[in-house]
């Protein structure tokens, strides 16, 4: 059984090559950083690590049984960190995934190409996370770099400084290209569509909002929720849903005081939810109920509080203004079922002097009445 195979290529990998598909796949991947799994960027620093020893003649390639660990591995982290598969985040983790990999084997002049057009994807792939000026100019850097090694492939006498105005020159072109397809061309909607991830909600309220925002909300046809109660309706007044609470004003925007992420490391949920069993296990005045949400982008959970969320949901949140969040964004339709105390309060939480300050202040200059 061989764990590591000699590497034999059909071309010449020169170390310049090397070093320009490495760049490469640096670029790619770089562009994806702020929403990769931790354990992907260590499989990148591993392959960097092993392409270049492979380079150097101080170590071989992989074998097949290593090659197959491998595989094993990713498909277990990838079922470990995503809640489900055909969503857009887990795709473009598979998908830099098989980039690596790629680099990873590269034994003849195809490799070479795949890993080239493999990169091109992954830099668009960039673009559904983030659209910013700062980030369209580092894509366009990387794809600088791409083009350039992929005429370094067919011209291995160019220099460096050569390669990068012929692959200037030809974006250049693509660019005008693209503006003149822009104008002819009609739009069509997509054939298909997977969830993308959003800093506003999908459908809902997003994790900050300013006065206009909740204008349009109120203008919105769009369905959030459908709630399905079991017994009994309750009445529309005390209909009030709550979802994240926004506990800080800056005299403009709304949001929360405490991060969403600083919620869900918290390691208070646990006594906050014993505190509400504890409080609520002599109500008899409940309200059972299904709801069917649509999907937000976000992580909190609708309910009429107090609130204890029943069913399949796993790693909810419980935080100290009756919130119930959850640890994974909410990318795709889900059903719940949840138990709703009406007339309690819940449990009194005490406020810090801190608390209590930043709750009574008011911003000056700003009209009191928002």
């Amino acid at each position: 059984m061989h764990y590591l195979s000699m590497t034999t290529y059909d071309f010449p990998l020169t170390r310049p090559l090397l070093i320009g598909l490495l760049t490469v796949y640096s670029s790619a991947i770089a562009l994806h950083i702020p929403h990769l799994p931790w354990w992907v960027l260590i499989l990148y620093l591993g392959v960097m690590l092993w392409r270049i020893n492979i380079l150097r003649e101080r170590w071989q390639a992989p074998g097949l049984v290593i090659q197959i660990v491998l595989v094993i591995s990713i498909c277990l982290g990838l079922l470990l960190e995503y809640s489900q598969w055909f969503a857009l985040d887990p795709m473009i983790t598979f998908l830099t995934m098989t980039l690596s990999f790629k680099v990873l084997e590269i034994r003849h002049r195809r490799d070479y190409l795949v890993v080239i057009y493999l990169s091109y994807f992954v830099i668009a792939c960039s673009f559904l996370f983030n659209q910013s000026v700062l980030h369209s100019l580092l894509s366009m850097v990387s794809l600088l770099i791409t083009t350039a090694a992929l005429i370094q492939l067919y011209c291995l006498q160019c220099h460096t400084a050569r390669m990068l105005r012929l692959s200037l020159f030809m974006l250049l072109q693509s660019v005008a290209l693209m503006l003149v397809l822009i104008l002819v061309l009609p739009r069509l909607n997509p054939l298909w569509s997977v969830p993308l991830p959003s800093n506003t909600g999908v459908t809902g309220i997003s994790d900050s909002m300013i006065p206009g925002d909740f204008s349009q909300l109120i203008r919105s046809h769009k369905l959030a929720l459908r709630i399905t109660f079991e017994d009994k309706v309750v009445d529309r007044s005390q209909m009030y849903w709550r979802g994240i609470v926004f506990d800080d004003f800056d005299g403009r925007r709304w949001q929360r005081s405490q991060s969403i992420e600083t919620a869900i490391n918290s390691s208070i949920s646990k006594n906050v939810y014993a505190n509400i069993q504890h409080h609520l296990s002599h109500s008899t005045h409940s309200v059972h109920y299904e709801v069917l949400m649509e999907p937000t982008g976000q992580h909190w959970l609708f309910g009429i509080p107090v609130l204890d969320v029943q069913g399949q949901l796993s790693s909810l949140i419980y935080t100290p203004q009756q919130e119930v969040l959850t640890k994974k964004k909410i990318h795709r339709r889900i059903k719940y079922r949840a138990i709703s105390y009406i007339n309690s309060t819940g449990p009194v939480e005490t406020l810090t002097d801190k608390e209590r300050r930043r709750f009574i202040h008011l911003p000056q200059h700003v009209n009191p009445e928002t």
